[in-house]
């Protein structure tokens, strides 16, 4: 038997009847048994803004192996609070820019529809074509 929760369950209980028939068993005999579930909630985190702490154009570009310290706001659109510590990759146009976390502020537990600020160090990756572009101006 499978059971499966699909988006959107609710944390109700469900009593779930379970009827399974005994092998080699004359008459037929049957075991009724009921299991209840619930379903657990998970967070959902999701990268609301990424803003960089420096204006990136053609006069001020980020420079290849340079860093750049961005402000990420992260949001936890999900129905149960996070952890706290988790990973954060950043890319730009299809390519790792190696972020890391600030050492000063890991990224806290987030309750059900909160949101935090994180400070990220990103650092242009030094073997990506030379063409690729700046971020835009804020």
């Amino acid at each position: 038997m499978r059971v499966a929760a699909a988006i959107g369950a609710t944390p109700q209980v469900t009593a779930l009847p379970v009827v399974v028939t005994l092998p080699n068993s004359n008459p037929p005999a049957n075991v009724t048994y009921t299991l209840y579930v619930q379903a657990v909630g998970v967070p959902d985190l999701q990268v609301v803004s990424v803003t960089p702490a420096q204006t990136l154009n053609s006069s001020t570009p980020w420079l290849s192996g340079g860093g750049v310290n961005f402000s990420v706001v992260v949001r936890n659109n999900g129905n149960t609070a996070s952890a706290g510590g988790e990973a954060l990759t950043m890319t730009l146009n299809g390519y790792q820019v190696n972020s890391k976390l600030d050492s000063t502020q890991p990224p806290p537990p987030l309750a059900p529809g909160a949101s935090a600020t994180l400070q990220v160090i990103g650092w242009r990756p030094t073997s990506t074509p030379p063409h690729l572009p700046a971020l835009p101006p804020r």
